[in-house]
């Protein structure tokens, strides 16, 4: 399979053929579903530290918005066994991403925005922490 890559200089596209070039960049897999007939994109990499910043910042905003919904939704359920296993599913959840984060996004993302991202997962799981205790003290209290 041959890789191309676009040049735009003053309006003129040239290619250039990347079949032996090895590409150090963020690599990604768009998930666009749109029908059309273009280029079919199944695979891409992204070169320029400023883009893969940007897109990893809204990546991770949009996994800590959905995560932050999915705690909330947690923690003002009732407390019965199957929500205790949904905050044991979702402290894994947390994990992961804060490994992610820590190993993965390193070297792409500047220490602060790792930081503050750190620091947003690590508010979740503090919170679903507390809510685990309280399954922990409602079955103390039962078995007595």
């Amino acid at each position: 399979m041959s890789k191309y890559i676009f040049i735009n200089k003053n309006e003129e596209y040239t290619t250039k053929n990347l079949t032996n070039e090895k590409l150090q960049g963020f690599k990604v897999k768009p998930k666009n579903k749109i029908k059309h007939d273009m280029i079919k994109v199944t695979r891409a990499t992204i070169i320029n530290p400023e883009f893969i910043e940007a897109i990893l910042t809204k990546k991770n905003d949009t996994n800590f918005k959905k995560y932050l919904k999915y705690v909330i939704s947690i923690i003002e359920e009732e407390n019965d066994d199957d929500n205790e296993n949904k905050v044991r599913i979702a402290l894994d959840e947390v994990a992961r991403l804060k490994g992610i984060i820590k190993n993965k996004y390193k070297k792409y993302l500047n220490d602060k925005e790792i930081e503050k991202n750190i620091n947003r997962l690590t508010f979740l799981e503090k919170e679903l922490i507390k809510k685990s205790l309280t399954y922990k003290k409602k079955k103390k209290r039962k078995a007595r």
